[in-house]
């Protein structure tokens, strides 16, 4: 018990050490823009720290939040301030053959807006663009990044006119009449000049390194939002303080290096029959169990609704469920390996939203997802049967992970996982039947129709049934825990195409506003190599089948 309380201490130390040095600027800046993170702006529909908008910049033309090592700000203010913004090589463009087209080099990193706009490719591009979404035609792979890159486009001209900078309320409003400080340059009104030279002052202070003057010029700024909108302002302020930490913690990252950390010592655990290696890891379960609960509250908090709004967030919501589940279907019986496969499951998920591509912006919803009441009793009922899948579905990875190593399925382990999986899969389709059917209440209300074989609501009819197959099949005997292990991993599959397959591959019906691109190879990666698992533990059971004589023959899958 010595040894847990020592080793966990000094994780718990590792994780303060972190959360201190994310909090500190790096050394090598020469100005602390603190002064200016917390200043509130206008944008995609809300009110937002600077700070946050800063990352969401720099992030959307380079694909990271640090560009060279530069503070956000610090990117986004030498923009504003660039005599020729236009010619600064920002943009990541990823996709070879765009890279082709536009004459970029395969070996450049980033290019500019003048060069891709100066090839003759980039009009004939842009047409073929416009033809296929005014005819509704499914873009490549190219034109999705091509996509992208006209998004980049668009961002640098409303930041270098100014009119993504709206930092000035006009009324005593919460989210409409805020102005770009650009246009209030000669204003005659008292408080919109103040602001503009407030901003100048902050322009000013950035390019020559002037942390006295880049302070009192985020002080004016600050003070003007405070006068224009002294009903709305403190409230505001807890929310951007709130946000701020969030972007600096990064929670989900903390949250899946704990349960990497947590599978480690499970491992382990498990290997060397050590019952406080398996007392650590749960531990660490709960440690990152609170760091990833804390995370998904405080975009509740910011965002003013369920967490489950996007493909980001829904696969964050997945580890999170699937931890959750955990707990329902703990047993005291062989409860390590179940800690072991809750605590892959929930890493997984986080180090792939943390990762892959994927937007994790704090953004608005689409119109018709911005209904609280059914964001909450639909689509989180929905996520939340992924993560009872995920669950089962590492279990059912566990079970064939022993079973070859074994070489039998009569083992007691192999039958408290299988049961343990039974379990998991009951909630996930309790879960996912639920949900499909108060969707189809949803779309009622909304479309006016309860089904009508959208493919979303057609693939996850799929995937419910095929579900439902499998548990009907194990309790009538058809087959034994081998073929439900089995199921779980193609049940797994389906949910795959249901979540992911029909938004960004098939991007067809009705629920376009999901719809997205990338990730295809990831996705298919993880079904071949699922496939082939199959195969392989499906061989080594036919051959052992094949060496026992028929009267002794153990009917685990028929």
């Amino acid at each position: 018990m010595r040894l847990t309380v020592a080793l966990f201490s000094i994780f718990v130390f590792f994780c303060v050490g972190y959360l201190i040095y994310n909090r500190s600027e790096p050394s090598f800046r020469v100005l602390d823009y603190s002064a200016m993170r917390n200043i509130a702006l206008v944008n995609d529909g809300r009110v937002m720290p600077f700070d946050t908008y800063a990352r969401k910049v720099a992030y959307a033309f380079t694909g990271t939040e640090t560009p060279q090592g530069m503070h956000p700000i610090e990117f986004v203010l030498g923009l504003v301030r660039n005599e020729d913004p236009l010619s600064e090589s920002v943009f990541r463009i990823r996709h070879p053959e765009l890279k082709a087209k536009l004459n970029v080099s395969p070996m450049v990193l980033y290019t500019s807006f003048a060069h891709v706009s100066a090839q003759e490719s980039f009009a004939d591009l842009q047409k073929q663009y416009n033809e296929k979404t005014d005819n509704k035609i499914k873009l490549s792979s190219m034109d999705q990044a091509f996509e992208k890159l006209l998004e980049q486009v668009h961002m640098m001209a409303n930041l270098i006119q100014g009119e993504s900078l709206t930092f000035f309320p006009v009324k005593d409003d919460k989210f409409t009449d805020w102005a770009s400080v650009v246009s209030l340059e000669g204003a005659h009104d008292k408080q919109g000049l103040k602001m503009y030279e407030g901003f100048q002052q902050m322009l000013s202070g950035n390019f020559y390194k002037k942390q006295e003057e880049f302070d009192k010029g985020a002080e004016k700024v600050r003070e003007v939002i405070q006068t224009q909108i002294p009903s709305y302002y403190e409230k505001f302020q807890q929310k951007m303080e709130l946000e701020m930490d969030y972007n600096q913690y990064k929670p989900f990252r903390i949250s899946w290096i704990i349960y990497v950390v947590g599978s480690i010592v499970s491992v382990l655990g498990i290997v060397l029959s050590r019952t406080v290696l398996h007392q650590m890891a749960l531990m660490f379960m709960v440690l990152g169990f609170f760091a990833h609960t804390y995370g998904l509250g405080l975009r509740v908090v910011i965002l003013d609704r369920p967490p489950v709004g996007n493909m980001y967030e829904s696969v964050v919501f997945v580890g999170w469920a699937a931890i959750l589940f955990f707990f329902t279907i703990r047993k005291k019986e062989h409860a390590d390996v179940l800690t072991l496969c809750a605590l892959l499951a929930a890493s997984l998920t986080m180090i792939m939203a943390d990762l892959l591509p994927m937007s994790s912006e704090l953004g608005m919803l689409e119109a018709v997802l911005r209904s609280n009441y059914w964001l909450t009793i639909h689509v989180l009922i929905i996520v939340s049967s992924y993560g009872a899948f995920a669950l089962a579905a590492a279990l059912g990875h566990f079970y064939f992970a022993r079973f070859f190593y074994l070489g039998t399925t009569k083992d007691s382990l192999l039958r408290a996982v299988s049961k343990s999986n039974y379990r998991a899969i009951q909630i996930g389709v309790i879960l996912l039947g639920a949900g499909t059917i108060l969707g189809g209440v949803w779309a009622n209300e909304s479309w006016g129709r309860f089904w009508g074989w959208d493919p979303k609501e057609t693939w996850a009819l799929i995937s419910f049934l095929g579900y439902l197959a499998f548990l009907h099949g194990r309790k009538a005997g058809w087959f034994a825990d081998f073929g439900l292990a089995v199921g779980s991993l193609i049940g797994f599959l389906l949910i795959l195409m249901t979540w992911y397959g029909v938004n960004f591959v098939l991007g067809t019906g009705l629920h376009s506003y999901g719809f997205g691109s990338g990730g295809t190879h990831y996705a298919a990666g993880f079904t071949v190599f699922e496939l082939i698992i199959l195969a392989i533990v499906g061989y080594k059971y036919k051959s052992l089948q094949a060496a026992v004589p028929t009267s002794s023959t153990d009917h685990s899958m028929v």
